[in-house]
């Protein structure tokens, strides 16, 4: 594709050169507002009654593209009809704008409609756009244009903000992604149909008025921080990466709330009331970790400086069935001072693909989303919903979305910003997602008592109706945002209904597995711990971390039996290695189980030959290591 030519470039008016100027700061990804869902259906029964760009612009219409968009108005690489399209390529957040400087009426109750090719992208994320005759931008409505072939799409007016006069319209990446050509063809306006058949506005999302299949409210005045008080049908896990050399060392203290004798984080308080906190590998549901703690009928789970990056996670031993719908409640606090390096999110995954210590693709872990996953992202207090199935991350994705606003990001503080739960930790805030098959709706109380909620939808369907939910907090080297006391989070009223199903136990190990160290280990080299099951129960399964597992080098014998290899979900590596802790997943044969105490002995095997990274010594460590049964 060529760029623009100074003839194409001179020809475009001085309003339309004054508008690019005031659009071009977009290139930040500032210029998005998400509205309505996108309708695709096919134009038959709809007037055309402006062209835009049909083999040619139309209708005075100009090229305005800008933030280094290179457009290509006679492409014949892809074409829906006629003899050319509109071929584009986008670096990040840039826009194809085609804009008329005289604008034009709007017909009532009509649409834009257009094809889109995503020529040899997987997928194009596009947020469109319409100017009005004073070219101001209405509401952007998102869509996703798949690659290899044409997709229809017809968008109301209406969602696109409504105004009386169409002064052109945008199509811009909203993923900041660099990508390769797309297409635009037969992009025109057309009247309403004769059969209009509107979208039903979805119904608010309803409280549950039957029992909850699950619920705990964290109940407890303690006179100081107590982990006495947890609740034992939940399980606790902190991962921090971490060098073979020292995982069980000492962690630096980070400060976590609230006071030492459970005073709350009054924000009119100097020195906020805090408590020193020092966290560990080796947390489980039987020990949890010191960042896990009660105070004022209410848990709180803190992750500071611990290392470069640490994961904890907390989560109820019982499923979430929403198989007919479902709702999850829980309370949690809602100050914004937290950064993009400290963060909660809610995992939603089938029981056996648990993973304790998975983060986004872009974190320094070995351990990704599992291939069937539902992730709530809160980080700066924005909403985002990602779904995912058949593949890991970033593959896979039937939805991700982030709310936007007006021109950014929705933070909750541009939207409500004398909600004073955005500057006193001790005020928590409900959040209620109801899981409807194809969508997913998230609501916050406000401060009012009311709920805004946000509906994301997912075309495929939900790709799974049950599974557990894990409570996870992210600290990337906080303090790298300035961070050095924003570290806790404040959870309380932690409840989902359906029926009440997938309820297991769990019998913990007596000690952590070290078998590495600063170099290698010697291979047939083994340590024994001890879990001592009080009876035997259903379908049992071995679950922990290793970290650094390489393909054969696991070795395992319950209770003298014949060694057996253990293998993560997945290895980072080739299909042979993995760098940090990873999750595995182990059924026993209940016939090598004993009530009493069971032994697991491990054995480093040998290196495979694939394991060729700099530090791919030979040994690894297993931590939160447990026998579960149903």
């Amino acid at each position: 594709m060529n760029p623009l030519t100074k003839t194409e470039m001179e020809s475009t008016t001085n309003r339309a050169k004054q508008w690019t100027r005031r659009v071009l700061f977009a290139a930040t990804g500032l210029v998005i507002a998400v509205s309505a869902v996108v309708i695709v259906p096919g134009a038959s029964g709809q007037a055309r009654v402006g062209v835009v760009f049909d083999d040619a612009l139309g209708n005075s219409f100009a090229n305005w593209s800008w933030s280094g968009t290179q457009v290509d108005l006679a492409s014949s690489e892809q074409v829906a009809s006629g003899v050319a399209s509109l071929g584009a390529d986008l670096v990040p957040f840039s826009a194809v704008s085609l804009g008329s400087d005289s604008g034009s009426p709007a017909p009532q109750g009509g649409a834009l409609v257009f094809s889109a090719h995503g020529g040899t992208n997987e997928s194009v994320t596009l947020r469109v756009v319409m100017m009005d005759g004073a070219f101001q931008a209405g509401t952007a409505v998102p869509i996703e244009v798949p690659g290899g072939s044409w997709t229809d799409f017809s968008i109301p007016l209406a969602d696109l903000g409504g105004a009386p006069t169409v002064g052109g319209f945008w199509w811009q990446e909203g993923r900041g992604e660099d990508l390769s050509t797309f297409f635009l063809d037969d992009v025109r306006i057309v009247a309403a149909s004769p059969e209009p058949q509107p979208e039903p506005e979805p119904e608010p999302t309803p409280t549950p008025s039957g029992e909850w299949a699950f619920e705990e409210t964290f109940d407890g005045d303690p006179s100081a921080p107590s982990q006495d008080l947890l609740p034992d049908n939940f399980d606790y896990a902190v991962t921090h990466r971490s060098h073979p050399g020292d995982h069980f060392d000492g962690y630096p203290p980070f400060l976590a709330d609230h006071a030492p004798d459970c005073a709350g984080p009054n924000p009119e308080v100097s020195p906020l009331p805090q408590h020193e906190v020092v966290a560990r590998q080796d947390s489980n549901g039987a020990s949890p970790d010191e960042s896990f703690f009660i105070c004022k009928n209410h848990m709180m789970s803190s992750m500071g400086q611990a290392g470069p990056y640490s994961v904890s996670a907390f989560w109820p031993k019982q499923e979430f069935n929403f198989a007919d719908g479902g709702v999850l409640e829980f309370d949690v606090n809602i100050n914004d001072a937290h950064g993009t390096r400290s963060w909660w999110e809610i995992m939603i995954i089938p029981r056996d693909q648990l993973k304790v210590a998975a983060g986004p693709t872009d974190s320094p872990i070995s351990e990704t989303y599992p291939h069937d996953r539902i992730v709530l992202d809160f980080r700066r207090n924005v909403r985002t919903i990602k779904v995912g199935t058949e593949a890991l991350a970033p593959e896979g994705w039937l939805a991700k979305e982030t709310q936007w606003g007006r021109w950014d990001f929705a933070w909750w503080r541009d939207l409500y910003p004398e909600d004073p739960a955005l500057d006193d930790r001790r005020e928590r805030r409900t959040m209620r997602v109801e899981l409807d098959g194809d969508q997913i709706i998230w609501g916050i109380e406000t401060a009012d008592g009311s709920f805004d909620e946000w509906t994301v939808d997912v075309p495929a369907g939900v790709p799974f109706d049950q599974g557990l939910v894990l409570f996870k907090t992210h600290a990337y080297n906080p303090v790298k945002d300035g961070n050095t006391d924003t570290y806790t989070f404040h959870w309380d009223n932690i409840r989902f209904d359906g029926p009440v199903v997938g309820e297991y136990g769990t019998y913990e190990a007596d000690d952590v597995v070290y078998l590495q160290r600063n170099g290698d280990r010697q291979v047939g080299e083994s340590e024994t711990v001890t879990i001592t099951l009080d009876e035997l129960g259903d379908d049992p399964v071995l679950f922990g971390q290793i970290h650094q597992p390489k393909r054969g080098s696991v070795l395992l014998s319950v209770n003298g039996t014949d060694p057996v290899e253990v293998h993560p979900y997945e290895y980072e590596r080739d299909d042979c290695a993995s760098d940090h802790w990873t999750s595995f997943r182990l059924p026993l044969n209940p016939a090598q189980l004993q009530p009493g105490e069971n032994t697991f002995t491990w054995t480093i095997g040998p290196k495979p030959a694939c394991a060729t990274g700099v530090i791919d010594w030979v040994g690894y460590s297993v931590k939160f290591l447990q026998v579960q049964m149903s």
